[in-house]
């Protein structure tokens, strides 16, 4: 059975290996090897919450590419590098270079380049496959069966369908080929090559999903200028606009250098609102808005960027809660602890993809709000954003007290709720002094000290 992303209690081991490398650009992200190669555990590309490539591999005339080196440029690009020998020989003449670039789906440039004496008519093979499992049975390892994809010819390429049973929001995912393959059967797609002694010979292979029945537009499409795609533009934009840090020392220079370029990686822009940007929870698993983290990070990222704090709070007031639902445990004026998309969330979640379980993110928002305003002034921003103020205050005082003691505490109402929803939010995350586990409710310090320190806030916005 597959488990709700805000009760996983399971990590997985795999994504830590040395040998996977992770491209994101928002909730959109690809896992894969050495050699840029999609099979098996954790690897594949995700989009919605869903794997929509579980096989990504590459092969000449029956041999795997084999991985030599790879050269990162930005958070979603990356240069692979690789040989392979398709004779019987002690040298590999054939090096073999796939350029990939992810954005709301995949383009990659794949180029043989040959290095020796003799002429070369090779079969170069694609595979590919969708398994359109769920993120999180991804994540932990599950053997969830899945239905078989259905493989379906296209112009250029292959579309591959989850069966009518499925249950995901994803309709097709198609892969193209400029110029296309010469044959395809299934999940193979196969070029005739012939490539002469010092020469190359190149192909551009796009990916491109649909869901609910529109067809999602990639950042970057094969024919055009790689310059001109919009995750290029938005980290040029980025460098550009933070504050930046020097010291005498380089490591800290470095350091925070780096921590500029992750935190620029983990921007989610709202396709509704295309200058809202907010800061997802962390690659690759999640790739989503999360009321604490979201808060907490766009807070201490204040002192180089005030954007990110701005976005994140217009998105969490737009979706803080206006009902009552057990199921989802939302309740007037509180704000969410996650957003998912997959279609398996949402229909646990009633249809709506919002989980609220979250003690602390109500009386975040009220502090991040007084916080962004001490660093910007009082604005019109800030007075648009005191009714959600003034409603996630009242949550804490009418709902947040379930006790009735004075102390802002937890208990899940909803079967697939959390069970802690502080920040340690593990099964077993709470304990008494003598080692056992913990049970709700529980006022948790930490939040008491955010409720005073919201309420302060609230009276310096006044």
């Amino acid at each position: 059975m597959t488990e709700s992303p805000w009760t996983l209690d399971v990590e997985s081991s795999d994504v830590a290996h040395h040998d996977t490398g992770t491209l994101v650009d928002g909730s959109n992200f690809m896992l894969c090897g050495r050699a840029g190669d999609v099979e098996g555990g954790v690897h594949g590309m995700f989009m919605l919450d869903t794997r929509v490539l579980s096989r990504w591999t590459l092969s000449v005339d029956g041999v795997r590419v084999e991985g030599l080196s790879v050269v990162n440029d930005g958070p979603f690009a990356a240069e692979f590098i690789g040989r392979v020998n398709p004779g019987d020989t002690v040298d590999a003449p054939l090096v073999i270079v796939q350029r990939r670039y992810v954005g709301r789906g995949l383009r990659e440039e794949i180029e043989i380049r040959n290095y020796g004496s003799d002429v070369h008519e090779l079969d170069l093979v694609l595979g590919v496959d969708a398994d359109f499992r769920n993120v999180f049975d991804v994540k932990a390892g599950h053997d969830v069966a899945h239905p078989n994809a259905v493989f379906v010819p296209d112009e250029g390429g292959v579309a591959v369908r989850p069966s009518a049973d499925s249950h995901t929001p994803i309709d097709a995912v198609v892969v193209r080929g400029f110029p296309g393959p010469t044959d395809v059967v299934a999940g193979a797609l196969t070029w005739k090559v012939r490539v002469a002694p010092g020469d190359r010979w190149r192909t551009c292979v796009e990916v491109t999903v649909t869901a609910d029945g529109a067809e999602i537009e990639p950042s970057s499409r094969c024919g055009t200028e790689i310059e001109h795609a919009i995750p290029v533009a938005r980290l040029a934009s980025w460098r550009e606009s933070t504050a930046r840090v020097m010291a005498d020392h380089p490591v800290l220079t470095g350091a925070v250098d780096r921590s500029l370029e992750d935190l620029g990686a983990l921007r989610i822009f709202d396709p509704e609102h295309l200058d809202r940007v907010v800061v997802a929870a962390g690659a690759p698993w999640f790739m989503t808005l999360f009321g604490r983290d979201s808060l907490l990070t766009s807070w201490m990222a204040l002192p180089v960027d005030h954007a990110l704090a701005g976005g994140v709070l217009d998105e969490l007031a737009e979706t803080q809660g206006t009902q009552i639902d057990p199921e989802t445990e939302e309740d007037p004026g509180r704000i969410l602890h996650e957003v998912r998309f997959d279609r398996l969330s949402a229909e646990l979640l009633g249809g709506s993809g919002r989980y609220y379980g979250s003690v602390d993110a109500t009386p975040l928002f009220v502090m991040l709000v007084a916080e962004l305003t001490r660093w910007t002034g009082a604005t019109e921003h800030t007075q648009a954003l005191l009714p959600a103020v003034d409603r996630a205050l009242a949550w804490s005082e009418i709902h947040g007290d379930i006790v009735g003691d004075g102390f802002i505490d937890y208990l899940r109402r909803g079967a697939n709720g959390l069970e802690h929803q502080g920040w340690k939010d593990s099964w077993d995350g709470i304990r008494h002094r003598d080692g056992t586990v913990a049970e709700p409710p529980i006022a948790l310090c930490e939040v008491q000290g955010y409720h005073y320190a919201a309420l302060r806030g609230r009276a310096d916005l006044a």
